[in-house]
């Protein structure tokens, strides 16, 4: 007996509500952010520095850092809102 190829596509679509994906960049950006600001902590020392390269490297780190907030505090806030609108629908 032969099979007959399946000519018929089946495609589900699963929707994912966007405080789901913010959820996800969340827990993905802020240990990004935290070893940033590690980074520039940790190269800066107890009693800071002067090198040249290391005051390269602290200023890369903090940019990098600032540049991710916004995207977090835009995701944070969506998460932020829809837990209120969840609660005020109970």
């Amino acid at each position: 007996m032969k099979q007959q190829p399946n000519t018929e596509k089946n495609a589900l679509t699963i929707t994912v509500p966007p405080e789901t994906l913010a959820a996800i960049r969340i827990a993905e950006g802020i240990p990004q952010l935290v070893d940033l600001v590690g980074t520039a902590l940790t190269t800066w020392g107890a009693i800071g520095t002067t090198d040249p390269v290391e005051l390269g490297d602290i200023h890369q780190a903090l940019t990098d850092a600032a540049d991710q907030l916004p995207d977090l505090l835009q995701d944070l806030t969506l998460l932020r809102d829809a837990m209120l609108t969840q609660d005020n629908n109970i």
